[in-house]
């Protein structure tokens, strides 16, 4: 369910919270299915009236603090005073001491908002399969000429390899290609993970996990037998049955991950000429695309022209000589440039000139970018921000409110704000993760321990709540060295 067909559902459940028997026979008894609140024989009046007290205890977690600002309580007293008190609209405005106009835009956020607590910590059942989402964004920046090559490579040698240095847009680019594409093609999006998913076992399991879900099981049965241990040899043999004329485009994330395991290049060298209907596109650092086949796509810095752009979206307009010389500061990296974009929509002429001097290398240019932005920020921004930064994947506005502590109109509002300076990006899907891994560690490594341990201990109770048990161990297992003194890489086991 995306996030506008979820919020067009969440909308009309919510006009029917007063018409019971109506609601029953919408989409929300899925949802009650999903979150282990409806059992197939409770029908009737029993449906109704959990699907009532679904949508009412959903709003319920929106109540705000009592010292929380006005704009914080809004999204709460806008759904209580037109949905479950059932007030007319211009009734509800008079109420709530504000236009009919502005009522309805604080409807379509706290509509929103509800949208993201009622249906993004949704499980699917027990047992069902659930593909880590392709990681679209909203602000992504076309580029046509590169987007085009990767097409080419695709209907001439079905397998591309791209690369290019951190920040450079590799995964939007390719994420912006797989949406387009998924309309006709099945796609399958695997991100390696040092220590837990960087191996041809873990890969090959994904693989037949998701052909199962497609009504192919012979792989996933023979996994199941054979667990824990998975021979690579017979297993990709199964796998390449359970392939075989089954349209897919298969997208390796963060590939220089796994390049250590020689059987995931032979695998893929195996597969790729004996499948007419598989694509595959893999994304790493390093230029040499693995095995012997497919073709190789680098992923060139930003243009001049480019850049202005970026620049210009962040509200900078320099001359030319002014965006030369960000261009040749940042590299032409995106990520860099939009990061530059916001520290000199503040800077004076002055500090541009000493920041431009002082930092050479992507590293330092980064960091002082990130660390410019931060300065800026007031406590409770930075305190939703430090929590944020404990999850190593996607996650939603409910979970981070949890694991801030905080209400979640507070984390919107800084969540919105981080967007706009570029810290973060918004999904399509509407869930919200850092612009970049090197972004995250960032603030990570800025952690005292204490936090680190206390924010990952949180992380590790939300993931348990809602059945997440990889990301609940990992947070367990992150806060236990923490408080130990031993805290393993950002983001790693």
């Amino acid at each position: 369910m995306d996030s506008t067909g979820g919020e067009d559902d969440v909308r009309r459940w919510l006009d029917l919270l007063h018409q019971p028997d109506l609601l029953a026979q919408t989409n929300i008894l899925d949802v009650l299915h999903g979150l282990g609140r409806l059992t197939p024989d409770k029908i009737g009046l029993d449906a109704s009236r959990d699907a009532v007290s679904l949508l009412i205890d959903s709003i319920e977690r929106l109540r705000p603090v009592r010292t929380a600002k006005r704009e914080e309580t809004l999204p709460y007293q806008v759904l209580h005073t037109c949905f479950v008190s059932g007030v007319k609209h211009a009734k509800a405005a008079e109420q709530l001491g504000m236009s009919s106009r502005s009522l309805t835009r604080w409807r379509v956020r706290a509509i929103k908002l509800l949208a993201s607590e009622l249906l993004q910590p949704m499980m699917p059942a027990a047992g069902a399969y659930r593909p880590s989402p392709i990681p679209a964004i909203l602000d992504f920046q076309p580029r046509p000429a590169v987007a085009t090559r990767l097409r080419q490579g695709l209907a001439t040698d079905h397998y591309v390899h791209v690369h290019g240095p951190k920040g450079i847009g590799k995964t939007c680019l390719v994420a912006e290609l797989a949406v387009e594409l998924q309309a006709a093609t099945p796609v399958l999006w695997y991100r390696f993970r040092t220590g837990l998913s960087d191996s041809a076992g873990t890969l090959l399991f994904e693989i037949a996990e998701y052909m199962r879900s497609r009504g192919r099981n012979q792989a996933a049965a023979a996994f199941a037998r054979s667990a824990p241990v998975i021979d690579v040899g017979p297993a990709s043999r199964l796998v390449l049955r359970d392939l075989s004329e089954a349209p897919l485009l298969l997208v390796l994330d963060d590939y220089h991950l796994g390049e250590s395991d020689p059987a995931i290049s032979g695998f893929l060298d195996d597969a790729v000429p004996r499948l007419p209907d598989l694509r595959v596109i893999t994304i790493g650092r390093h230029s040499n695309p693995p095995g012997g086949v497919g073709v190789s796509c680098a992923i060139p810095p930003m243009s001049r022209v480019e850049t202005e752009r970026l620049l210009v979206l962040a509200g900078v307009r320099g001359d030319p000589v002014m965006i030369d010389s960000i261009r040749r500061w940042t590299a032409g990296i995106p990520q860099l440039i939009k990061l530059a974009g916001t520290w000199l929509s503040t800077a004076n002429p002055s500090e541009v000139t000493k920041g431009l001097k002082a930092f050479t290398e992507r590293e330092e240019v980064q960091n002082f970018l990130v660390g410019s932005i931060a300065e800026l920020m007031d406590t409770s921004d930075r305190a939703v921000l430090d929590a944020a930064s404990v999850f190593r994947a996607h996650f939603n506005d409910s979970a981070l409110a949890y694991v801030a502590d905080s209400s979640i109109g507070a984390v919107g509002d800084t969540s919105a704000r981080l967007v706009r300076t570029h810290v973060a990006a918004r999904s399509r899907a509407g869930d919200v993760a850092f612009f970049h891994t090197s972004i995250r560690e960032y603030f990570y490594k800025r952690l005292d321990p204490a936090q680190r341990a206390r924010l990952h201990r949180r992380a590790e109770d939300w993931y348990q709540r809602h059945g997440n048990l990889n990301e609940a161990r990992y947070h367990e297992r992150t806060a236990a060295r923490t408080g130990r003194g031993s805290v393993p890489p950002f983001g790693k086991e």
